[in-house]
């Protein structure tokens, strides 16, 4: 009886029964993008699948790939051969936090 009426029913007939609230936005958030990824997927799988097959770039020259399990490196890249290289200033962060 009593979990029929906590399962079908929906109330709680405990002594904590005040504690009990509403959770928060960001809960509701988290639940609304995974809401949002499911029908996505649901509704749109030929986007979906249309993006997954879609090659982002070539392999470099500097990368040898043996089927699809393992990568080894041939030669340490350049700078200019990374896709997207980052040029540490870590001055530039002392500035941003210090104020």
């Amino acid at each position: 009886v009593k979990v029929f009426g906590i399962v079908f029913l929906g109330h709680w007939r405990g002594r904590h029964q005040p504690e009990i609230r509403e959770v928060g936005w960001a809960m509701r958030a988290g639940m609304l993008l995974a809401a949002v990824s499911c029908l996505a997927l649901g509704v749109l799988p030929p986007l979906v699948i249309e993006a997954q097959s879609l090659p982002e770039r070539d392999i470099p020259d500097y990368v040898a790939a043996d089927g699809n399990t393992k990568v080894t490196f041939t030669r340490v890249p350049k700078l200019d051969e990374v896709p997207y290289p980052v040029t540490m200033e870590p001055n530039l962060v002392v500035e941003f936090y210090s104020r």
